[in-house]
């Protein structure tokens, strides 16, 4: 086969080779591909700018040693493939006849199928030259190599598909062939072209191995990357590109071959190092490709393009460092974790090439001052990729994130720029709920406050050598005296500080103080932010409150003090967010670290304005950013904001000096009447932080917050919750239901409120007042401030009467047992009537010790019928059920200056506003039964003259009394019966216990001055109240309250002398005359009850003729007790008139008929009608 031919061949023209053999472009090569070409045409391009790529391509080796050959043939002869000889062999001679053409056809695709099978056989001749590792040597490679090359252009898929197959297992990790080698094949012999020229195979298989034989031999050959470089950047731009711009159709429809392209570009970027220089603006374009792929695994190889780009230009990549930047950003919010970190991977040095600028995008900056065209046609959005980055859902991705910010702000170059975009982001990850990537964001704090002090050398150079080493904690505080501590507290470290006030426990990672720098470059960069933090914390969506509560946190523990310059902003934000229960933890903390680091007073100017409630502070208020302070959740919120900063503040003592403002504050009487639930928990939190943080200094303002902790604990909406359902009786169950709902809810707020004032608050206050232990607790603290607080209490003026009288009527109770039971009282203790005792012969002496007095009264409770149900209890018993013998211990607190202030304050409540309110007067009656049931002891109460007034105060006692039961009762029928009963339960007790009586130093015939002189105003009214028709629990009660009267010897002794006078009018010298009108009323009011319809009131009646009897008999042996005698033996015997009131009274009593077989009133009126005659005989006698 010679290689010098001058005609062209049968098919004319050149063949595959654009250079031809050298003397003419007629030779048996271009003649064989113009027959291959004709029998098997080759497949139709993909892409036309695929097939202008090939323009001035070289690839075919087979020519001569001529002008357009790339190296000579070995021996001078020329080498052709297997095919090409195939074909010449097949071939016939030329000028063979008119056969010819149909010859060459026929040779043509016999030299076709030859070259299929001797594919084939180049593998056998491979493996007959390969070494002992199963790779031919480069003697049998380099034959190899031509076949391939021939193989990689021939039309047959199958063809192509072994010439792949052969590259790879002869040419790929052989370490037969030398990098020399490998790099001649490549580039003389045609091999890379060959491979390139197959990446527009029509099989994906083919495109893959191509791919990726091209890859391998590249790495394994970086001498040939220069030389192909040209080549190969233009077609893996083609194949990697769509193929419009704009269009979704991909000129690679494989997304491995797509991969393996990627691969391709990631080795030619790190073979050819720094002359891949000239191709960077291409490649731009070429990653942001490769960015927008579908398939992840192309994304990710795109960031590695992007590190690879990095790594081999350097700074040179400044002029396109910020289009790589836009490009991998949207790769940032990638769905695949994988995808997010190779991005983060690949901005991490690509920002340090001058792309800084792109910093300002990924925080979604924006210039205030610059508005975009574009924002008046259309959106103008903008992502922050910083920002959902930091709350990525991977804790891999977060942590990679962190590690990005570091390396910035320690070694960027225009960091300084970018601090304050960029620091925010780092503190964030202080609260990040993976422990490594917190601990990390603590270690990257100590090196970036390190940093600034090194940056800051000057500035601080004052500061840090005379700053001792504790200062960076809070060791430099004295012992006992760190009034907040870092993260928790150590094992064995105390939680009370000077003197049983509570340490604030600053919340997050920290475990010691910042160091300087660190606080320093927070402190710097606050300003910046405060306001954006302000703002984020009322947004719509949750992450984003969530979020800056936590940073703001997080911002106020580092900067300590220097957030007072900022609190005009961030309070009043807090007191916006407070009440979210998504942040309120974090917003609660962020004001307890205002309290711990800043000026008290300050935040007490900014907060008063919202607690107060006037138009002039509702207007401050607004204007600093929030509502009025009318608006009760605006209110409620700025309280529970005080809370917090007092919390913060009380430990170092800042609140001591601000103690007596705080209360003044919280003392107003639309806050203290106020029912909503909101403002009490808030009120009482503040007064719990006062006392828990403030300890002894709220003993110089003890009165101050006891006011404010009764009326926290007076019933508001329980109380209505009691009347609601009272009003409920008697309606169908449903309505009922429906009646009872919104008061009982209400009442369980009120409940709860109460239980934790009464059971934790007051023994908290008590303590650190000095009453704790033995001293009388709560109800000593009371007592030494109850003459005072009594002064206080109005609830005829009050806007809420209601709980206005609870507090008053806590100041009542001797005992904080009693409260529960009185303050908020059941049906059972409202209905409940004291049968008739033994009155007292003389007036209690003062206690010496605490024991309950008794009487031998038995209870009974009558419904609104008039039925009853009895039981043996006496007066003092009721109230020993109430409270126990935890009443009975704190009574010895009860004096009789606490009595007389009561009294004194009933008396002008009754007659003023009380009877205007019957629930008021009904607990207040109620609690005055208490009062007068408990154990006076000597001495001088609360706000007293002390002993040597307690005999003046004794004395006056009876007459206070008498005319406070006159006025009680005197208002019968302006009083509903829940009201009426207990205030003839206070008669009851009254005269039970002798109070109406003079104490010991009174004679004994002067100690019944006050009962004589006030008897007949009490008889008119008892008798008055016996008329009631609105309860016959009243009429019962005053029954018995009249029999007690009438026994109570002073009253006795006087109506006995006037028992035998007719009805005359009372002497102008006060004697036997002086009581003849109220026995005579007293008898008119019980003939009256004799035909009560309850029978058990006519049995009362009954019970109270027989008193009067015995009173007018047991007069004496005188002649007023016989003629009494005489006369009511007449009327026993059904003769004779009556002419004194006692002899009235019988007679009506014998007169009565028509009474009801088997009741109980017709038995009582027989014994009575057996007992008159021997009761007058005897007296006879």
């Amino acid at each position: 086969m010679s290689g010098a031919s001058g005609s062209s061949g049968p098919a004319g023209g050149t063949g595959a080779s654009g250079s031809g053999a050298g003397g003419g472009g007629g030779s048996k090569v271009d003649a064989i591909w113009a027959q291959l070409k004709g029998a098997n045409p080759a497949p139709k391009a993909q892409a036309v700018n695929f097939n202008k790529l090939w323009h001035g391509f070289s690839s075919d080796v087979a020519g001569t040693g001529g002008a357009g050959s790339k190296r000579p043939a070995a021996g001078g002869l020329k080498q052709e493939t297997y095919a090409a000889q195939l074909v010449q062999r097949a071939s016939p001679a030329p000028g063979s006849g008119p056969a010819a053409p149909e010859a060459a056809a026929a040779g043509a695709a016999a030299a076709a199928e030859a070259a299929s099978s001797s594919l084939s056989g180049a593998g056998a001749v491979g493996a007959a030259g390969a070494g002992a590792g199963g790779k031919p040597d480069a003697d049998t490679a380099l034959q190899l190599v031509a076949r391939c090359v021939a193989g990689l252009k021939d039309g047959s898929a199958a063809a192509r598909r072994k010439a792949l197959q052969d590259v790879q297992a002869a040419l790929l990790d052989n370490p037969a062939l030398s990098e020399s080698w490998l790099c001649e094949r490549l580039e003389a012999d045609g091999l890379g072209k060959a491979l390139l020229r197959r990446f527009d195979d029509p099989a994906d298989t083919a495109r893959e191995a191509a791919v990726g034989a091209l890859t391998a031999l590249l790495r394994a050959a970086p001498g040939a990357v220069l030389s192909l470089l040209p080549y190969a950047f233009p077609v893996v731009s083609e194949r990697v590109m769509r193929r419009e711009e704009g269009s979704k159709n991909l000129t690679e429809p494989c997304e491995e071959v797509r991969l393996a392209l990627a691969a391709l570009l990631r080795a030619l970027v790190s073979l050819a190092g720094k002359s891949f220089g000239g191709y960077a603006g291409e490649a731009v374009a070429l990653v942001g490709s490769l960015c927008e792929d579908p398939f992840h695994g192309v994304q990710e190889e795109a960031c590695a393009v992007v590190v690879a780009l990095n790594e081999a230009l350097g700074l040179r990549l400044q002029p396109v460092a910020k289009q790589l930047v836009a490009a991998l950003l949207p790769l940032t919010t990638a769905k695949r974790h994988r995808v997010r970190l190779a991005a983060l991977g690949a901005l991490r040095p690509t920002m340090h090439q001058g792309a800084h600028e792109m910093i300002l995008e990924m925080v979604a900056w924006r210039d205030p001052n610059v508005v975009p065209v574009r924002a008046f046609y259309g959106d103008d959005l903008k992502v922050n990729f910083c920002g959902k980055l930091a709350a990525d859902p991977h804790p891999a991705v977060r942590r990679e994130f962190l590690a990005l910010l570091g390396d910035w702000m320690l070694s960027l170059r225009e960091r300084l720029d970018h601090e304050s975009r960029l620091l925010p982001y780092v503190l964030s990850a202080l609260n990040d709920e993976a422990p490594e990537i917190q601990a990390d964001a603590v270690a990257l704090l100590d090196r970036l406050g390190a940093q600034y002090e090194a940056d800051h050398e000057k500035d601080l150079k004052e500061t840090l050598p005379y700053l001792p080493e504790e200062a960076h904690g809070v060791g430099w505080q004295a012992a006992g005296a760190a009034a907040y501590v870092y993260g928790e507290l150590a094992a064995g470290q105390e939680g009370t500080v000077f003197g049983g006030r509570a340490v604030l426990v600053l919340p997050g990672p920290l475990r010691t103080r910042p160091r300087l720098g660190a606080r320093r470059l927070a402190q710097s960069n606050l300003g910046r932010i405060v306001g954006a933090l302000a703002e984020e914390l009322t947004s719509w969506l949750h992450d984003s409150r969530a979020r800056s509560a936590a940073l703001l946190r997080t911002q106020l523990v580092l900067v300590e003090e220097a957030a007072e310059q900022h609190l005009h902003l961030v309070l009043p934000a807090i007191c916006r967010a407070i009440s979210d229960p998504e942040v309120r933890l974090a917003v609660r903390d962020c004001a307890a670290i205002i309290g711990a680091f800043t000026d008290f007073e300050v935040a007490l100017q900014l907060l008063g304005p919202r607690i107060a409630d006037d138009a002039a502070s509702g207007a401050a208020a607004a204007g600093a950013g929030g509502g009025g302070g009318g608006d009760l959740g605006t209110r409620a919120a700025a309280l529970e904001a005080l809370a917090c900063v007092v919390r913060g503040a009380g430990p170092r003592r800042a609140v001591d000096g601000h103690l007596g403002a705080v209360l003044a504050l919280l003392a107003q009487e639309s806050l203290l009447c106020s029912e909503d639930s909101r403002v009490r928990r808030s009120l009482q939190e503040v007064v719990e932080q006062l006392v828990a943080t403030c300890g002894p200094a709220c003993g110089r303002h003890a009165a101050q917050l006891l006011w404010v902790c009764l009326h926290l604990r007076a019933p508001g909406r329980a109380a209505h919750a009691q009347a609601a359902a009272a009003a409920a009786v008697g309606m169908a169950p449903v309505a009922a239901a429906v009646a009872m709902a919104p008061a009982a809810e209400a009442a369980a707020s009120d409940a709860a409120t109460t239980a934790a004032v009464e059971g934790l608050l007051l023994p908290r206050l008590a303590e650190v007042c000095g009453y704790g232990g033995g001293a009388g607790g709560a109800d000593a603290l009371v007592e030494a401030h109850r003459v005072e607080l009594l002064a206080l209490a109005q609830p005829g003026s009050s806007p809420n009467c209601l709980l206005s009288t609870g507090v008053l009527c806590r100041l009542m109770l001797p005992a904080s047992a009693l409260s529960t039971a009185r303050l908020t009282p059941t049906d059972d203790l409202l209905t409940a009537v004291l049968q008739p005792a033994e009155p007292a012969a003389a007036a209690p002496p003062p206690a010496s010790s605490s024991s309950s007095g008794s009487s031998g009264a038995a209870a009974i409770e009558v419904d609104g019928a008039g039925g009853g149900r009895g039981g043996a209890a006496g007066a003092a018993d009721v109230d020993m059920q109430d409270g126990g013998a935890a009443a009975a211990a704190a009574a010895a607190a009860w004096s009789t200056a606490s009595l007389a202030a009561v009294l004194a304050h009933v008396s002008v409540d009754t007659a003023t506003w009380l009877p205007r309110q019957p629930r008021a007067a009904a607990v207040t009656f109620l609690c005055l039964e208490a009062a007068l049931a408990a154990e006076v002891h000597a001495g001088g109460g609360g706000g007293g003259g002390g002993e040597a007034d307690a005999p003046a105060e004794a004395a006056e006692l009876p007459r206070q009394l008498a005319a406070v039961l006159g006025a009680a009762l005197g208002a019968a029928t302006e009083l509903p019966p829940a009201a009426l009963l207990p205030a003839l339960r206070c008669a009851h007790v009254a005269l039970a216990r002798g109070l109406l009586l003079l104490p010991p130093p009174a004679t004994a015939a002067g100690s019944g001055t006050v009962v004589v002189e006030s008897l007949g105003e009490l008889v008119a009214r008892l008798g008055a109240c016996m008329a009631v028709t609105s309860a016959a629990a009243c009429r019962l009660q005053a029954c018995a309250a009249m029999s007690m009267l009438l026994r109570c010897p002073p009253a006795a002794a006087a109506l006995a002398a006037a028992a035998a006078e007719p009805g005359a009018p009372a002497a102008a010298d006060g004697g036997a005359g002086a009581a003849a009108t109220p026995l005579a009323a007293a008898c008119a009011a019980i003939a009256a009850r004799l035909y009560d319809a309850a029978d058990e009131v006519r049995c009362a009646a009954l019970r109270l003729v027989r008193v009067v009897v015995e009173l007018a008999l047991g007069a004496g042996t005188g002649g007023g007790a016989a003629a009494v005698a005489a006369e009511l033996a007449a009327a026993a015997a059904g003769g004779g008139s009556a002419t004194t009131a006692v002899g009235r009274l019988v007679s009506e009593a014998l007169a009565l008929r028509d009474v009801s077989l088997g009741s109980d009133f017709h038995g009582e009126l027989a014994a009575f009608r057996g007992w008159l005659p021997q009761q007058a005989a005897a007296t006879g006698r």
